[in-house]
């Protein structure tokens, strides 16, 4: 079977049913090479964003209220590869708000990903300090643990002995060795997501028969399998690693929020019908699940309970402008909702549900003046520490600064 395997936009193509793999050593036939460059184009800026009211919204709040300004302080173009122009489609920020890892991967029936490591210490000045570029991979997930990242992906079978394969290698002093040699294949046809807890590193794997892979964080040797179809995303909360599974591919009818290692079946989502597009998780201290669902939209959910706090529908029923990520940090909530743009929600009473719980404030269309008149998809969004980094396909990553 030819693998079709899409962007940031249809990750979950990338793995369909069956085929499943034994996991292996990172053995090849003739190792691609993997180059490691320093530094990278950054386009800085200054632009504040006034967000626009967003009339297709319930719960909408006067953009006047909202106590924040942002501030579109750069575009990172995107990264070529062996003459193709990759994608973004993991972003990882780090705990002190310091670093930032945008991964790569290639829309279409080749192989080719990419890594920028950011410094953002300075954070209307992100520069960028490494670029590492897979010729022969596509890198779709994203984990980082103080200097070490851990990421993922997708490799070409014609090159190497695996397809789903997961590696690490320390951002202060990468060398293209170090990479290569760090890579172990999994079973199935694609890593999808990447999540740290305890020591362990979670690798969310295929389509039917597949599941979550648990290494060893350290020595990256095997030490469990959770079966779950579907894996969308992993996060870690206060009870431990959540798995997000819808129904693509695999032999649940309804989506499943899961805690790994817990006796039941989950949190029933429904069926969220995102078939090969995008759907993400994220969970906070608080237990707090931003979950973006593709067609259903964005859910707000206790992961403990499975308690809804807060559901909003996405802007119209065209796939252009479905929920393609959520992100949370604080009081704030950010979506990414393809050509509409990315929503703003302000979270008001986290002891409340509905209405009560929060609003929207507004939504900002990655189009005009400011963006050399041209319109981009927000394809995924990831916020921490005050860092707002929008993926927008061929327009790159767009790098914002929200401050109080």
């Amino acid at each position: 079977m030819q693998l079709k395997r899409l962007a940031t936009l249809a990750l979950a193509a990338a793995v369909l049913s069956g085929c499943a793999t034994q996991p292996m050593a990172a053995t090849h036939k003739a190792r691609p090479a993997i180059a490691v460059e320093m530094g990278g184009k950054v386009n800085l800026r200054t632009a504040q964003i006034q967000l626009q009211n967003d009339g297709k919204a319930r719960h909408v709040a006067a953009t006047a209220e909202f106590p924040y300004t942002l501030t579109n302080v750069a575009q990172v173009p995107p990264v070529t590869v062996g003459g193709e122009t990759v994608q973004a489609s993991d972003i990882v920020i780090s705990d002190d708000g310091n670093t930032a890892v945008i991964a790569h991967n290639l829309a279409g029936d080749k192989w080719a990903g990419g890594i920028q490591v950011l410094d953002i210490h300075d954070p209307t000045a992100p520069r960028v300090i490494q670029q590492i570029k897979f010729p022969s991979m596509d890198v779709n997930a994203l984990a980082l643990q103080g200097t070490t990242l851990y990421f993922a992906g997708a490799a070409d079978p014609d090159r190497w002995y695996f397809k789903s394969y997961v590696g690490k290698f320390d951002i202060t002093n990468p060398t293209s060795g170090q990479i290569g040699d760090s890579l172990r294949g999994l079973r199935s046809h694609a890593a999808t997501s990447l999540s740290l807890s305890k020591g362990s590193l979670y690798v969310g794997v295929g389509a039917r028969d597949g599941g979550v892979e648990k290494l060893d964080a350290s020595t990256m040797a095997g030490t469990g399998f959770t079966a779950l179809d579907d894996v969308r995303g992993l996060a870690v909360g206060a009870a431990g690693t959540f798995a997000l599974a819808g129904t693509t591919d695999g032999t649940a009818t309804e989506g499943r929020l899961k805690l790994l290692g817990a006796g039941d079946a989950g949190i029933n989502l429904g069926d969220f019908a995102s078939a090969y597009a995008k759907a993400t998780i994220e969970v906070n201290a608080d237990g707090l699940a931003a979950l973006a669902l593709s067609k259903k939209g964005l859910e707000l959910r206790d992961s403990g309970t499975g308690a809804l706090k807060f559901a909003l529908d996405n802007p119209s029923d065209s796939e252009k402008e479905a929920t393609n990520g959520a992100t949370m940090d604080n009081d704030l909530v950010f979506t990414a909702n393809g050509g509409y743009g990315f929503r703003v929600l302000q979270v008001l009473d986290r002891t409340a549900t509905g209405d009560a719980f929060a609003h929207v404030v507004g939504r900002h269309e990655l189009a005009g003046a400011a963006y050399q008149g041209q319109t981009y998809s927000a394809n995924m969004v990831r916020y921490r520490a005050g860092h707002l980094f929008v993926a927008t396909g061929v327009g790159g990553v767009n790098v914002y600064r929200c401050t109080r």
